[in-house]
């Protein structure tokens, strides 16, 4: 004979049991970071992205106070790192030091950014502005 003991039924749980398996209790949102932390997050993002090249733009002020040889190779690494990043998506370069860098040979998308290129060239742009680079 078939018996319903409480051990046999079906067990059901309870809406705090289940924020203990999922760490969220239902009908509360966690709390959002402060805006100190948020803040911070992005600071370190933007110098994640900078990436090894552009980490030096954090501390640009030492490059400045440098002598002019050493402000002109910056200016001339920098000036390669921000058409590169054009060369590779095919921008049709004009200048004689553009094609002796970079070649003659243009293609689809002819220099056409992404979104994180365009900040990418506008980084460098801004340091090249930082350091009076013509």
């Amino acid at each position: 004979m078939l018996s319903l003991c409480s051990s046999d039924a079906p067990r059901r749980s309870s809406p705090g049991e289940d924020a203990l398996e999922t760490g969220v209790e239902h009908g509360r949102q966690e709390k959002p970071p402060p805006v100190r932390q948020i803040r911070r997050d992005r600071r370190s993002r933007r110098r994640r992205d900078l990436g090894r090249a552009g980490a030096a733009a954090v501390g640009v002020a030492a490059i400045a106070g440098a002598s002019p040889a050493a402000a002109q190779s910056r200016c001339s690494d920098l000036w390669y790192q921000r058409n590169e990043i054009y060369a590779r998506n095919g921008y049709c370069f004009n200048t004689e030091r553009g094609r002796a860098a970079f070649g003659r040979g243009c293609f689809p998308p002819y220099g056409r950014l992404t979104g994180w290129e365009k900040r990418r060239v506008a980084d460098i742009q801004n340091e090249e502005n930082y350091l009076g680079c013509r």
